[in-house]
């Protein structure tokens, strides 16, 4: 050090003295320059080793305290852990924990979304996640994480097609749901136990063998949606299979909750169906629509569970209503009456407005197939009543297509009822309903529903003329 200063007082000397001010204030911020790099250098180099070298006990003890958060609902807290870890944790430094991590962020995005909470962008975040987690977690490595994780953005993608661009994201999870699957259909299901004397015993992976269920849960939702997109009937055969398929392995008595759900959903896609079907498919498949809606209410209770109830008697008067489009008598279309009577027992317009306008719109569409057997006038005024009740809920902005329906129901009512009673007033009310419903169904949009509101207001403009 000594030697240092000794030159650089020789050097001061000998030409440091000779520079003018301007030179020396640029020389002494260079010199500045220079040490605030070595400065920044060094501690990023320390910085960087502090990651490097983070204790992986310290990572397993905050990940199983995020992970007991994230278990317990507190979702926010436990998304503020992963997201800090991350900072730390890499797929290079701890591969397996990083894996971990992305999918339990993945999971938190998850959780935001059923929350209601920034949708959209959460689901996005979410997919990203899981696909960062999918790095390590392979099919050949990993196989369940792998089909956990594929399941996981299956559903993201689900519900992200409620949000926007439905078809193509119904694709993408339908294609997640499938590449999951192929972890169980690959054997791994399968464990040989070996019990001795050369004998081995194949027994089922109970915890894997229940996720399988779930899989095709996710895979007959995606398919039964798709069907109200393109491809009715092959989707809707599609979905039905996947369904019976997880009802292999949910029990009333093991998986209550999973069980209900699977049938439930498994009867809306028979009674869908059988519009497609000649009056044999159409008599078997919504009678098999009825009962797995009333296995489904084996589980659902007013008391345990009143809005899945709900849902399931709503569903339940789908399909005698269905039923009872193509069998005689009037006993099918009294049961779907009661069973949507059930349901608007526990819906309010105040607390369940759209379930609440479904439900009366489909009983509303009820009764005038009850009219054709017995008390025509009444049962038609009825209808007019629910579809009206319907129309406070489905306005013509949030909901123009559901209005649209609702007002060629209203107008076909009031066209009937002109036939028994105020023909004059009643043909007004229908002509003006079915120019209402025309402000939706245009010929540009909707062609196919244009034609028939159209047919039917001519109709009902040439009654009124006789």
């Amino acid at each position: 050090m000594k030697g240092i200063m000794k030159s650089f007082k020789h050097y001061k000397t000998k030409v440091y003295d000779k520079w003018s001010p301007t030179t020396k204030i640029m020389f002494w911020l260079a010199v500045l320059a220079i040490s605030l790099t070595v400065i920044f250098g060094v501690l990023s180099l320390l910085s960087n080793t502090s990651n490097q070298e983070i204790s992986e006990d310290i990572v397993k003890t905050r990940l199983g305290h995020a992970d007991r958060l994230l278990e317990g609902g507190m979702t926010k807290d436990a998304l503020e852990i992963y997201i800090d870890l991350l900072e730390k944790v890499s797929e290079k430094n701890y591969p397996e924990h990083y894996a971990h991590i992305k999918s339990k962020e993945g999971r938190c995005y998850l959780n935001l979304v059923l929350m209601g909470e920034n949708q959209e962008d959460n689901i996005k975040k979410a997919i990203l996640a899981f696909e960062d987690a999918l790095k390590i977690y392979t099919d050949e490595e990993y196989p369940f994480d792998y089909g956990n994780i594929q399941n996981d953005i299956g559903n993201s993608y689900y519900i992200l097609a409620e949000i926007r661009n439905r078809e193509d994201n119904l694709e993408k999870a339908i294609l997640a749901f499938e590449k999951a699957l192929k972890v169980y259909r690959n054997k791994r299901l399968v464990q040989t136990i070996d019990i001795g004397e050369g004998i081995k015993l194949g027994i089922y992976k109970v915890e894997e063998y229940v996720n399988y269920a779930g899989v095709q849960v996710g895979l007959g939702n995606a398919y039964s949606s798709l069907a109200e997109v393109r491809d009715k009937k092959n989707n809707l055969e599609k979905a039905i299979d996947a369904y019976k398929y997880a009802l292999d392995v949910y029990t009333i008595d093991k998986h209550p909750s999973e069980y209900a759900a699977a049938q439930n959903n498994l009867g809306i896609a028979y009674f869908t169906i059988a519009e497609f079907q000649d009056i044999w498919g159409k008599l078997n498949s919504t009678q098999k629509a009825i009962l797995a809606i009333e296995e489904a209410l084996k589980v659902y209770t007013v008391e345990n569970d009143s809005l899945r109830y709900a849902d399931a008697k709503n569903n339940l008067g789908l399909a005698y209503t269905t039923r009872g489009k193509f069998v005689s008598g009037e006993g099918n279309i009294e049961k779907a009456i009661n069973a949507f009577e059930d349901a608007l027992k526990v819906y309010s317009f105040e607390e369940n407005p759209d379930s609440y306008a479904g439900a009366k719109s489909n009983r509303g569409a009820a009764y005038p197939l009850l009219a054709n057997s017995r008390d025509k006038e009444e049962n038609l005024e009825k209808a007019i009543l629910d579809f009206e009740d319907a129309l406070r809920v489905y306005n013509i902005k949030d909901y123009p297509i559901k209005y649209a329906l609702n007002q060629y129901n209203i107008g076909l009512a009031h066209k009937y009822l002109a036939t028994y009673k105020n023909k004059e007033e009643n043909l007004e009310k229908a002509i003006s309903a079915f120019e209402e419903s025309l402000k939706i169904y245009t010929p540009e949009n909707y062609p196919d529903w244009h034609n028939i509101v159209k047919l039917e207001l001519e109709k009902a403009k040439q009654q009124r003329e006789l």
